[in-house]
């Protein structure tokens, strides 16, 4: 599993300099545990059976997935991040989340949160 997200992860990023711009988000919307809820429920549908499914994909960002009433508000969490998308095009929006959360917890006063990139997104017909 390790190779998987190595092998994938977006060239010549500067995690601080986006870890920074996600800071601004942060704090301009008070949006930390709304990213760590985004990133939680992202990876929340991984399983350990069949070894598939999780933070890679990102596919909340479809029906229906992002109609699920467990994902109610984080249409919000989603919208905020999406600007960084496009500045970053070579960061995938699962690992935009999945960092996200990382950097939330740690800009609300928790621990450094270790970090590995290399998730793909998914698209509509995966969810």
């Amino acid at each position: 599993m390790r190779a998987r997200y190595q092998e994938n992860a977006p060239p010549q990023l500067d995690w601080a300099a986006l870890g920074e711009k996600i800071e601004k988000v942060i704090e301009l919307n008070d949006a930390g545990p709304l990213f760590v809820r985004l990133a939680w429920h992202a990876a929340g549908t991984y399983s350990k059976y069949n070894k598939d499914g999780g933070s890679t994909g990102a596919t909340m960002r479809f029906a229906p997935e992002s109609e699920h009433g467990a994902n109610a508000g984080l249409d919000k969490a989603r919208q905020m991040l999406a600007q960084l998308t496009w500045e970053y095009p070579n960061l995938s929006t699962a690992d935009l989340w999945a960092f996200a959360g990382c950097v939330a917890i740690s800009s609300m006063g928790g621990p450094k949160v270790a970090f590995r990139p290399g998730r793909k997104d998914g698209q509509a017909d995966d969810c």
